[in-house]
């Protein structure tokens, strides 16, 4: 059996992404996703919540169509794999960075009819090749 490295996260832009290219012309997103989880304190009665902040970075088409739809505030669902990245700042420093590398994504939207969720996606994604099931 293979190994396997998955998230899967639904939440909140927390900024408008912004496209850019590499130097030798790749396009590329970041932005923050938030995901949120809430839970009733069975001591106190009250409700509490915890936010966990990711970075998400996709490359080339997954980047530019990431573009249209990471806006603040819009529900995203993302697919991708764990990477720890780590660079040395100008100053010298060394920094750490977990990222989410999409490999597939869809805005969430609710519903007017159901009251529900539906998706836009995710589809069959078109920037990823097919790789056969470890099982």
């Amino acid at each position: 059996m293979r190994d396997w490295n998955e998230v899967v996260l639904i939440g909140h832009c927390g900024e408008d992404a912004e496209l850019k290219s590499t130097t030798d012309g790749k396009a590329i997103i970041r932005f923050s996703l938030a995901t949120s989880v809430k839970w009733l304190d069975k001591p106190t009665g009250e409700w509490k919540s915890n936010t966990e902040w990711h970075h998400i970075i996709a490359w080339d088409k997954a980047a530019e169509a990431l573009a249209v739809l990471a806006k603040k505030g819009s529900r995203l669902m993302v697919r991708g794999k764990i990477h720890y990245n780590e660079f040395t700042k100008q100053d010298g420093t060394i920094m750490k960075e977990t990222q989410i590398r999409v490999e597939d994504f869809g805005k969430m939207e609710k519903s007017d009819h159901t009251g529900g969720v539906t998706t836009t996606g995710p589809t069959k994604s078109p920037f990823i090749e097919d790789d056969p099931l470890p099982f």
